[in-house]
């Protein structure tokens, strides 16, 4: 109950801050939003990541601006909407497609809202009225055209990316409760006869079958079902239905940041560090005592040996520490094994040299940690630093921006700290590839 409260704060919150510093916004500021959140829902649109829209993949996206459109009509548009002479794009088997700066130009125009228009085509909820003809707008229908207002589009994009990080981050500390709360759950079951009758070997002032027993059971089968097996199955169902555009902005946004880590094609691999961690901690305590070492260093073995065929981390660190991590696993229930042998028939420090080299796995294990920790730290302020600069170049745009409109576009020039970093990284004048025909009117104004 402490996640989805704490989710559910964070969510309002962030909200709240979100509404107050669109408010705030200037206009040229609130331009560069409306753009960037068209060409978030652009990327959201892209279900297959291939970097164009198809037709259904522009029906889905009008429908969420509020515009009845099946695939049908948006074909239609498609196939209209280079009317103007404007360049056509198609995809590698020659269907129309829409490119970003195409679509974002159209919306923050008037072309899509006049191809809209020539379709025929209404709102979502609105009907037409069967006397006189006319188009009768509903609460939902003008709840839904708020979204053609900038402020409410910026607002409904910011909303969402808000929702899929509050979302995002309750899953994640789910997934960081999950051992602890499965290995409660499965201890719930082992329970250990004495003198004939059963008690909880986690709390041997519960006797197993009793009535107290059964009236807290039906808790710990909910968990069981709900948390235990439930989260990573859902996670994992989603993955697998998923598994062809997990790349796409729409399924990043979602569940993105749990495969952000790997490398493509070891998407799965914080499921298989859930179920390590749940076989480790808690399903051991079913096998029986004299096996229960033999069958844990079997476990550790595969862990290492998966590690290695998949090697699944983008960072070094990371796999270094993971490596290292199993590897002190394995070894400690091999030495499970060797402490059951009866070393009082030999003399010869066994014992003590087997202390040192667990002592010195622990050592090693945790001076990696911190160290990977720190670098850690620097690299997440490497970036922060990095999307400052970049926040405040957007300023500087905006108010040369909000200059324009006295001095006009003639009088407009470069802000300096832009030339001067453009000179520092080396570069010269960016070169923007143009259709032929705009370059060539181009070349006619000048």
């Amino acid at each position: 109950m402490l996640i989805p409260l704490i989710t559910v704060c964070d969510f309002c919150l962030s909200k709240k801050s979100m509404l107050k510093k669109v408010d705030r916004m200037s206009e040229p500021e609130k331009e560069l939003e409306e753009e960037h959140a068209l060409r978030m829902l652009y990327h959201v649109a892209d279900t297959d990541g291939q970097g164009s829209i198809d037709h259904c993949e522009l029906s889905s996206l009008l429908k969420q601006l509020g515009w009845n459109v099946d695939s049908k009509v948006a074909l239609d548009i498609m196939r209209h909407f280079h009317d103007d002479g404007s360049k056509e794009w198609t995809d590698k088997y020659g269907h129309l497609v829409l490119n970003e700066n195409e679509f974002v130009e159209a919306l923050m125009g008037s072309k899509m809202s006049t191809l809209l228009k020539s379709q025929n085509i209404m709102r979502i909820g609105a009907t037409i009225h069967h006397e006189t003809g006319e188009i009768v707008h509903t609460k939902k229908s003008e709840q839904e055209s708020m979204l053609c207002d900038p402020d409410h589009l910026i607002r409904w994009m910011n909303t969402k990316r808000l929702f899929a990080n509050s979302l995002s981050g309750a899953t994640m500390l789910a997934l960081l409760a999950h051992t602890p709360v499965s290995r409660k759950v499965f201890q719930f079951f082992h329970c250990n006869h004495i003198a004939g009758r059963p008690f909880l070997r986690a709390d041997y002032a519960i006797e197993c079958y009793s009535l107290s027993w059964y009236a807290f059971s039906p808790v710990v089968l909910i968990v069981l079902f709900v948390f235990s097996l439930g989260l990573p199955g859902l996670i994992g169902v989603y993955l697998y239905r998923h598994r062809t555009n997990l790349y796409s902005t729409y399924v990043q946004q979602h569940i993105g940041w749990l495969y952000e880590p790997f490398r493509k094609g070891t998407e799965f691999w914080q499921l298989h560090d859930v179920f390590l961690k749940a076989v480790l901690t808690g399903l051991l305590i079913y096998i029986p005592e004299t096996a229960r070492a033999a069958v844990a260093l079997m476990v550790g073995v595969c862990a290492v040996a998966s590690l290695n065929y998949w090697r699944p981390h983008k960072s070094g660190f990371l796999f270094v520490l993971n490596q290292l991590s199993f590897i002190s696993t394995t070894f400690k229930y091999a030495a499970a094994l060797m402490l059951r042998v009866d070393h009082t028939k030999f003399n010869d420090g066994s014992q003590e040299m087997l202390g040192w080299v667990l002592i010195l796995l622990d050592l090693t294990f945790l001076v990696c940690g911190v160290f990977c920790f720190f670098v850690a730290i620097y690299v997440l302020k490497q970036r922060i630093n990095h999307l400052s600069q970049i926040k405040r170049r957007m300023r500087v745009l905006a108010k040369t921006m909000t200059s324009m409109d006295s001095g006009g576009l003639a009088a407009w020039k470069v802000p300096e700290s832009v030339k001067d970093d453009g000179k520092k990284k080396g570069g010269g004048g960016s070169t923007k590839v143009l259709p032929r025909a705009v370059k060539s009117d181009l070349d006619k104004q000048e």
